[in-house]
């Protein structure tokens, strides 16, 4: 659903923000400043490889910010119970949600089928509360390919789209918004990939994403707060 300009003026940014740190040499050190980070923002929650995703649900513990981890990623082209136990683990440890990468090649294929199996196969084994976001890599899809691929997502159950890792190049406006078109309503939709500045984010909402993923929170959240005041 998008929103008006009324609603944007009013809206609590940093609830939409997922702030992200999936760099592969971040250390322990990092993972404890981005929660402490994401506390002090009130974001959403914090977005962290599997191997952090005890840590990070240590330092969160007792405060509104979910941790979110990752499967399959980046790339998503792993075997279908790898990318599950992998999914299932990052749940086990204390994740709140899970952002999937989903088979690109198998969308490419036109094996739909496959890859909303692949989905629902996952959330059958999930637990109340937890939630699925599908990453579909947008940037690599053509228009058509992304209105199927989110009818098979619908058809999947997953809880979000989302459009891309980052590693193709940024999301845009245009692209969100198609998404949330086809979408229909029936699933909601996560920007990701290049998002900086505030106007990033106001634009995304704008055209209907209901989360943001990025790792510019800090600075994001500080030019925020400074407008409030």
């Amino acid at each position: 659903m998008s929103h008006s300009s009324g609603q944007l003026s009013s809206l609590d940014l940093p609830k939409y923000i997922e702030h992200t740190c999936l760099s592969q040499e971040t250390d322990e050190a990092g993972i404890r400043s981005l929660c402490a980070e994401a506390i002090e923002a009130g974001f959403h929650g914090v977005v962290v490889n599997p191997a952090w995703v005890k840590t990070a649900a240590a330092e969160v513990k007792g405060t509104s910010v979910v941790v979110v981890s990752v499967a399959g990623f980046p790339l998503g082209a792993q075997r279908t119970d790898v990318k599950i136990y992998e999914a299932l683990k990052a749940f086990e440890d204390g994740a709140t949600e899970v952002d999937i990468v989903a088979n690109i090649g198998f969308i490419k294929s036109g094996r739909l089928t496959e890859m909303a199996t692949e989905i629902l196969t996952l959330k059958t084994m999930m637990e109340e509360g937890q939630l699925l976001k599908v990453i579909i890599e947008a940037n690599k899809l053509t228009v058509e390919e992304q209105k199927q691929t989110v009818k098979a997502l619908i058809d999947g159950k997953a809880d979000f789209v989302k459009t891309g890792t980052g590693f193709f190049g940024p999301t845009s406006v245009e692209q969100v918004a198609a998404l949330v078109q086809a979408a229909e309503g029936r699933i909601r939709v996560k920007a990701a990939g290049g998002i900086r500045t505030v106007e990033d984010c106001l634009r995304l909402i704008e055209a209907g994403a209901d989360r943001i993923g990025t790792s510019a929170g800090k600075a994001i959240f500080a030019d925020w707060q400074a407008r409030q005041g």
